[in-house]
């Protein structure tokens, strides 16, 4: 009606709440909606009531059995000739499932980001693969998580994460330790790892069990027709009261090197979300057990110097592209709350597009490849690019300029660059609060001049911060034998100035 008092409820959504049609009209629907939700409901509908125009608010509804999920209400007005409203058209929408993926996604790239953050300050790289299972295990709620490494063909158990302790296979007192990756295995468990997709064992307690592949086939596992290691395996995750078993591979280069083993009481269900999270913790699980390998073989510069190599990827991949990714998550928030659909639509689509782009370019991470972003295209391209997607629906404007004469530079310090303008960039993004941000090349003959800029809070340089970054930035210009001048005060925004030789390039491209 057009004074918002309802006339007609449909048959389902009486059906849905349990309600009369007598109860419901008028204004007895409120009744079926949460107490903490009513008055910004009502409140809202009131308020395109006087506006005559369409609306939509997110509210909680319940359902005919007490629960309450969340729904999308939208409001649209009926015109008459007179150019007033003659009736309200309603619709409501369930968006609990959406709402409930969005939450998992941001906690997952949470969790996520805060695992680079302690991976790149680690300064023990035999602790690296411990930090990984247990934020495995604390993110998917897991009983316990287990770490094995390829050797040849079988798989050795390398540790296992449960009871919040973390225990070497030496300390692990169960069957070999050891499974076959081919020969006496199952076959389906053998094209599994050959594939490199997950795998699902379920009914681990029962017999028999079901194991599930990545693409969707399955296959049936009794306990009489396991070889002995599995045979052993399932005997003891029963006696551990073990009921699921996620398995993760990891693949440096495409070649299985491990796998990670995930392990559940109860019957799990897993959504997208959480096996695209599995799978960048299974990463980050190889590069940390290349990491632990290569200080256990050699304590001298050279494992220090690849140590943090891997420090640095990790923190300019995931870290700085999953940070775009939450700035957009929270823009689409935003503008969700201000009824913006089409825009915050728009913000998580970009968000999925840099979560992609952080995957691929840490799997190129892993085989130490260029960066993609320099792929096809040379510095100035890149960085304009760059600039302009981690910038796109946020409240900074940024701008790339180019003095001089653009030329071809080496590798290393086109990537150099890039990643320190990503670093500058997403402290702007996540600190400074500012609304400009401008980088700079300018090429001057014998050197090369790169000026990055925002005109946000600024720091104190002399205090200590946390983190990787600006630590990072000083080592990569020092092994371009370069200058960094850091012009920063509270207040005063930020500005770094790196002059880079080039006529000396050759010299530490070689030694880099």
């Amino acid at each position: 009606m057009p004074d918002g008092r309802l006339e007609y409820l449909n048959q389902r959504w009486l059906e849905y709440t349990g309600l009369r049609q007598d109860e419901a009209t008028g204004w007895g629907w409120m009744t079926a909606i949460h107490p903490d939700d009513v008055a910004g409901l009502v409140e809202y509908w009131k308020s395109i009531l006087a506006a005559g125009n369409a609306g939509q608010y997110e509210a909680r509804l319940r359902r005919h059995d007490g629960e309450f999920r969340w729904f999308l209400f939208r409001g649209v007005p009926l015109y008459g000739e007179q150019g007033n409203v003659v009736k309200w058209y309603g619709t409501n929408t369930d968006i609990e499932d959406r709402r409930a993926s969005e939450n998992v996604a941001r906690g997952h790239l949470g969790a996520l980001t805060h695992l680079l953050d302690v991976l790149s300050q680690e300064s023990d790289p035999d602790q690296l693969p411990r930090h990984v299972v247990n934020a495995i295990r604390n993110q998917l709620r897991a009983v316990s998580v287990t770490i094995w490494e390829r050797n040849g063909e079988r798989l050795d158990l390398l540790g296992i994460n449960e009871d919040g302790r973390f225990r070497e296979h030496d300390e692990i007192a169960y069957f070999e330790g050891s499974i076959p990756v081919t020969g006496a295995a199952p076959p389906l468990w053998v094209e599994a790892l050959a594939t490199g997709g997950h795998i699902l064992i379920e009914d681990i307690d029962k017999e028999p069990s079901r194991i599930l592949l990545a693409d969707g086939r399955s296959a049936i596992w009794r306990q009489d027709d396991l070889t002995r290691p599995f045979a052993e395996l399932k005997a003891h995750l029963c006696t551990q009261g073990i009921r699921g078993l996620l398995i993760a591979p990891m693949l440096p280069a495409g070649r299985l090197a491990g796998i990670i083993g995930i392990r559940f009481t109860g019957t799990r269900v897993f959504g997208r979300e959480e096996i695209d999270l599995t799978k960048a913790l299974a990463h980050q699980a190889m590069l940390a057990m290349q990491m632990m390998r290569l200080s256990r073989q050699s304590r001298d510069s050279a494992v220090v110097a690849e140590r943090n190599r891997f420090a640095r990827d990790i923190h300019d991949t995931l870290a700085q592209g999953f940070t775009g990714v939450i700035v957009q998550l929270e823009a689409s928030e935003d503008a969700r709350s201000r009824n913006l659909a089409a825009e915050a639509d728009a913000h998580l689509r970009r968000a999925r597009e840099l979560a992609g782009d952080s995957l691929r370019e840490a799997r190129r991470s892993v085989r130490a490849l260029r960066p993609e972003a320099l792929t096809g295209q040379d510095l100035c391209g890149a960085l304009a690019a760059m600039i302009e997607k981690m910038t796109a629906g946020t409240a900074v404007c940024g701008e790339f300029q180019v003095e001089g004469e653009p030329v071809r530079l080496l590798a290393i310090i086109e990537e150099s660059l890039l990643r320190i303008c990503q670093e500058l960039l997403t402290n702007t993004l996540r600190h400074a609060r500012a609304l400009h941000f401008t980088a700079q090349l300018a090429f001057e003959g014998e050197a090369l001049r790169a000026t990055f800029t925002d005109d946000g809070a600024g720091f104190d340089p002399m205090q200590s911060h946390d983190g990787f970054g600006l630590r990072g930035i000083h080592e990569r210009v020092s092994a371009l034998n370069g200058e960094l001048t850091l012009k920063t005060a509270p207040g005063r925004g930020c500005a770094a100035l790196i002059v880079l030789p080039l006529g000396s390039a050759s010299k530490f491209h070689a030694s880099t």
